[in-house]
């Protein structure tokens, strides 16, 4: 059902996609878009409308956003 060349090349994405996996989402988090959809596999699905570029920044997002939160329960 799920599994296609691009939601397999950006599987490290599902997690975000679905919510966030350390706690409460930070307030500029743009994950937070793709979660007013209530079907989890519907949420999923929307990696596939979006481009090589969007994904990209998402990733660049989520990255640095599990390093300061993790940064954060550290301390």
């Amino acid at each position: 059902m799920y599994l296609n060349e691009k939601l397999i090349k950006n599987a490290d994405l599902v997690v975000p996609f679905v919510g966030c996996p350390i706690g409460e989402p930070v307030s500029d988090c743009p994950f937070i878009a793709f979660w007013k959809e209530t079907d989890t596999g519907k949420r999923i699905k929307q990696i596939e409308k979006k481009s090589e570029e969007e994904l990209e920044q998402l990733r660049i997002f989520h990255k640095a956003c599990i390093l300061w939160k993790i940064d954060q329960l550290q301390e």
